[in-house]
């Protein structure tokens, strides 16, 4: 008797570890799987100034949009259904002040502040979902500058055409753009204009039918993120591109400029250093260029030698306006 127990207990420590490793990869084959999280999650504080009245949100629809969802408002109002964007559940009174919680499940495409509304009642997103903010609006949370978002899914803008204003103002503004899909975008006029606290990588960025990338980082101090991969081929507008974004230091010597008529201010209070100045000359001036641009480098100077030869072919062939902080 005590021999079969024994060799009962043997049995079970040797079946054990691979019953073990067996439901381990069951579960790594797909035996079982995480729950997606679609709904889109976003916090909201009525204490914050809005346009609307005391107590009240509004979702910031608009018409054109699309949407066919449920919306539960963080308290105890229940689930409410929005089909159209001027929808009177759209918008919501609450009860008392403070944050809440807003979750949105199922079709919303359109989503759009453009510095109205309750721009700054959002403070939060932490969950994207199945969001989409439009096409070619632009402004989707333009003087959104409570907005913190800690998401760890991605928007999708894969239908997204105009990223203008994008995140215009959005001043505490600081997520991963990474994987931002932006194969289709033509205009990046003022994407990060004021996100003081943008610096994140953008290098990811398909910028092959962008035309217009003026004042898209102007104003955005703490940003000083490689451009070095943009294509720049299609664009025509470099204007205030850097502007005020004091804390950028990069290359953009590979930047195809021959398409552009505009480049006041572009690098204008930037940190700008000489040997990134100096590369910008040579690499610019050995490309074909446009007649009578305005160019500004800000107070950064450039060397003798090659970098002046470069600039003078651009003010004398090409006879751009160049400022800058002289020959060092």
């Amino acid at each position: 008797m005590k021999k079969f127990i024994l060799f009962s207990i043997i049995l079970c420590l040797i079946a054990l570890p691979c019953l073990a490793l067996n439901a381990g990869i069951m579960g790594m084959v797909g035996g079982s799987s995480a729950t997606v999280n679609t709904n889109f999650v976003s916090a909201w504080d009525t204490t914050k100034v809005g346009a609307s009245a005391a107590k009240t949100i509004a979702l910031p629809l608009f018409d054109g949009g699309t949407y066919n969802f449920t919306v539960d408002y963080g308290d105890s109002s229940g689930i409410k259904t929005v089909t159209s964007w001027n929808d009177a559940d759209a918008t919501h009174t609450y009860t008392d002040d403070g944050t809440y919680t807003v979750t949105i499940s199922g079709t919303i495409e359109g989503f759009r502040f453009d510095n109205g509304g309750d721009k700054l009642r959002l403070v939060g997103i932490s969950n994207w979902g199945t969001l989409k903010v439009g096409t070619n609006q632009g402004g989707y949370f333009y003087g959104c500058a409570n907005m913190v978002v800690t998401a760890t899914d991605t928007l999708d803008t894969s239908a997204v055409t105009n990223m203008s204003s994008m995140f215009d103002g959005a001043s505490s503004f600081n997520q991963s753009v990474a994987n931002f899909d932006t194969s289709a975008v033509t205009d990046m006029y003022a994407m990060f204009y004021g996100a003081s606290s943008f610096n994140q990588s953008v290098a990811n960025f398909d910028t092959s039918k962008v035309t217009d990338m003026s004042s898209m980082f102007d104003g955005a101090s703490s940003f000083n993120q490689s451009v070095a991969n943009f294509d720049t081929s299609a664009v025509t507008d470099m204007y205030a591109m850097f502007s005020g974004a004091s804390s950028f230091n990069q290359s953009v010597a590979n930047f195809d400029t021959s398409k552009v008529t505009d480049m006041a201010y572009m690098f204008y209070e930037t940190s700008l250093s000489i040997a990134n100045y100096n590369a910008l000359l040579v690499s610019w001036a050995a490309d074909t260029q446009q007649s009578g641009v305005s160019f500004h480098a800000g107070s950064t100077k450039y060397s003798t030698g090659a970098p002046a030869t470069a600039r003078a072919v651009l003010t004398g062939t090409y006879g751009w306006n160049i400022t800058d902080g002289g020959q060092e």
